[in-house]
């Protein structure tokens, strides 16, 4: 099944964030001053501001997200129509429900890389509204449930879709917001680096602007293997009125 968001981009380039996801899971304790929504045991990411969980919002930026999906997926129907299987009929619906999911043979880039990156978008608009980042799986499955169900309703739901958007998406997504916060405290100030921090974590940038509000906090990741992986959050001296060691 086609995927939501259709990026282009050479296969090597992809791979290498493909590892970068996968290195970058954090580990630790957490507590409910750790991060934003973060109640789940086994988890700490510390140096996000905290928020209350707003579901309503994120679920209108999953809708619009879908939504510009559903328009590039109709542009592009000559190439999705040999997938198509259902009417769009209500019995056409009971059909497909009926029929339960299947594994597609869409092209490797499609499947693993594009639909992983729509996963790291719906992750992200999760850990934009409060929640943290098991809550934040969920929404990544969210996305992929109803991208399957109702983006792509005339085509079976693919089993391996809905595997690679939810835990791979959730991965990259949370690398790439961590790289998002890291260049964002610690990057020099300019046009480039502004441009990444966006591009990495656009749904966090959307809500602090519409939100008016910005971090607070320095963040900082390193990097490991074999859980190794640590998020460390660095609280602003300037602002904390202290220096740092």
């Amino acid at each position: 099944m086609k995927s939501t968001s259709a990026v282009r981009g050479a296969p090597h380039r992809s791979a290498i964030i493909l590892l970068l996801a996968s290195l970058a899971l954090p580990i630790g304790s957490a507590s409910a001053s750790d991060a934003v929504g973060l109640d789940e045991p086994g988890w700490s990411i510390t140096g996000e501001p905290t928020q209350e969980r707003r579901f309503w919002q994120g679920f209108l930026e999953l809708f619009f997200l879908n939504g510009l999906g559903e328009a590039q997926y109709w542009i592009r129907r000559e190439v999705n129509i040999p997938d198509w299987k259902y009417q769009p009929t209500w019995d056409g619906m009971k059909e497909k429900v009926s029929d339960g999911w299947a594994w597609d043979t869409n092209a490797f880039r499609t499947n693993s890389v594009y639909h992983a990156y729509s996963g790291s978008l719906y992750y992200q608009i999760g850990r934009a509204n409060g929640y943290g980042p098991l809550g934040s799986t969920v929404w990544a499955f969210g996305g992929s449930l109803m991208w399957e169900y109702v983006g792509e309703y005339r085509e079976q739901v693919s089993t391996n879709d809905m595997i690679i958007t939810t835990f791979p998406g959730a991965l990259m997504g949370e690398a790439l917001r961590q790289l998002s916060y890291t260049l964002e405290q610690r990057a020099p100030r300019n046009y480039v680096s502004t441009f990444f921090v966006h591009l990495f974590d656009p749904f966090r940038k959307i809500n602090e602007y519409l939100d008016h509000r910005f971090p607070r906090n320095h963040f900082e990741v390193r990097f490991g293997l074999f859980g190794q992986n640590r998020a460390v959050g660095i609280a602003d001296h300037i602002l904390a009125g202290r220096h740092l060691p």
